[in-house]
């Protein structure tokens, strides 16, 4: 699946910008170095995405497609 990183969601912010900030921490959690329990599947890094992201409080399906993807969450 083709996820168009320059896609604007709010304010400025685009697919990419929100992937960029919270990329660190998916990467942190998923490695074992947070005390979050890395995700077991698709709807628990849906909802951690929606609380963690910057000012936007909604799903992003793109957003969360990439970093399923990456880690192969389903």
């Amino acid at each position: 699946m083709k996820i168009n990183l320059n896609k604007h969601i709010y304010e400025g912010w685009t697919v990419g910008d929100f992937i960029e900030n919270l990329a660190w921490q998916v990467e942190l959690i998923m490695s074992g170095g947070a005390i979050q329990k890395p995700f077991a599947n698709k709807q628990e890094l849906t909802d951690w995405c929606k609380d963690n992201q910057p000012y936007y409080k909604k799903k992003i399906l793109d957003v969360n497609n990439y970093f399923a993807q990456k880690y192969n969450l389903t």
